[in-house]
């Protein structure tokens, strides 16, 4: 627990004479600390997020589909969204590291709140453009099994793909749950920040 921490805490209680008067430059430093504490919680999870993804699609793809939906898309559609997709992490650290050196050279409470409002809004971006790209990779997967069971009878085709579907949209809540618990409790102390500014 820091400073601001238990002062918080303890501002209202009887004993709170025990404490030394703050100024308001004092608080915004001591908001300011916290701050670039929280911040970097966020830019280490977010880089052992990224390099998790990373290690797992280095893992689990294989050369054989990546090929296959090369030539199920189109070679042109296949690298855009491949761009994107490395491109988008890449982006996300970029400006996670921007934020992180605002923060910390930061003099001015409202200069400080624009940042933190850019950090909790690129969080919340990045959440969603990852989502988006997996249900993306769900579908064009979907595209890829039909195909290739056209000969099956409809009815099996329709129960495994109904199973697929259910099996994908747990994944993907589930997914967004770990986000929210992950991020959102970030996002919490960020705004708490905020509003304390």
């Amino acid at each position: 627990m820091d400073e601001l921490d238990i002062l918080k805490e303890n501002w209202q209680k009887e004993d709170a004479n025990k404490f030394k008067p703050y100024t308001e430059t004092e608080l915004f430093k001591l908001t300011k600390k916290h701050t670039i504490s929280i911040s970097k919680w966020i830019f280490i999870i977010g880089l052992f997020d990224i390099i998790f993804w990373a290690s797992l699609n280095f893992l689990l793809v294989d050369k054989n589909d990546e090929n296959t939906l090369k030539n199920f898309l189109s070679p042109s559609v296949f690298y855009f969204i491949e761009f994107i997709s490395d491109i988008t992490p890449l982006t996300f650290l970029g400006i996670l590291i921007y934020l992180n050196h605002k923060i910390k050279n930061t003099d001015n409470p409202r200069k400080l709140m624009k940042k933190i409002l850019m950090m909790k809004n690129t969080i919340r971006w990045y959440i969603r453009i990852f989502l988006f790209q997996f249900s993306l990779g769900i579908i064009l997967g979907f595209m890829m099994f039909y195909h290739d069971k056209e000969e099956e009878t409809s009815t099996e085709l329709f129960m495994a793909i109904i199973i697929l579907l259910f099996i994908s949209i747990v994944i993907i809540l589930f997914i967004r749950f770990i986000y929210k618990l992950i991020y959102g409790r970030f996002i919490d102390k960020l705004e708490k920040n905020y509003k304390e500014l």
